[in-house]
């Protein structure tokens, strides 16, 4: 964890299903970025990958779409309408940072978009909640105090 940035990386998998059918699957860079770093106002994930981000049409603002998890993968899924937009279908992102987070159902709403070069995703609070205690059991005395 870098103590300046408020963001903890994880490794990752990310696989990008496109509009065309075509799926291309490249290690990336995963942060957990900390509320309170940063002017981060919740803590949310960065994807840190340029050719990711140079796959999407989304270049402003951002999109609401559904979020499944299953062991350690999320599957975030794009609208018809937003897909025909930003050019992709879904997102799967493989990290061990998710295997211990669970969905309470079928397709739950997140935030997805492009800041600073980076992929945002805000993800529910309890989501965020579990992802914070992950966090807090890896690095208890780095963020005891920014966590409460």
């Amino acid at each position: 964890m870098s103590h300046n940035t408020g963001r903890i990386e994880f490794n990752a998998n990310v696989t990008v299903c496109k509009t065309n059918g075509e799926e291309i699957t490249l290690p990336t860079t995963l942060y957990v970025h900390l509320k309170g770093f940063q002017g981060a106002r919740s803590t949310h994930l960065d994807l840190a990958n340029s050719t990711i981000i140079n796959m999407l049409k989304l270049r402003r603002g951002g999109i609401y779409a559904l979020m499944n998890n299953n062991g350690d993968v999320i599957e975030i899924y794009v609208s018809k309408q937003d897909s025909n937009l930003i050019g992709i279908t879904k997102l799967k992102i493989k990290s061990t940072l998710f295997s211990n987070l669970r969905t309470t159902e079928i397709g739950e709403w997140i935030w997805i978009g492009v800041k600073g070069g980076n992929l945002i995703i805000n993800l529910k609070k309890e989501h965020t909640r579990a992802i914070e205690n992950i966090i807090k059991e890896k690095y208890p005395l780095a963020i005891d105090e920014l966590i409460k």
